[in-house]
């Protein structure tokens, strides 16, 4: 009861917050975990890697 109570108080801030770009912010979120979950945490120790973030999503510049 607690957890749906929380689940639409963060709702509502949400809709607040980001109105009809909730679902572009949505998208946004799902391309960032696919890109987290793939390559790029397994690049070679002697690269650096940095999280860049752009109208697209997000995107890694490898040094």
């Amino acid at each position: 009861m607690i957890e749906e109570a929380c689940k639409s108080e963060l709702d509502g801030l949400e809709r607040k917050l980001f109105g009809s770009n909730r679902k572009a912010l949505y998208k946004k979120m799902e391309i960032k975990d696919s890109l987290n979950q793939g390559s790029g945490r397994n690049l070679p120790s002697t690269g650096k890697w940095f999280s860049k973030t752009s109208s697209f999503g997000s995107r890694f510049l490898i040094d």
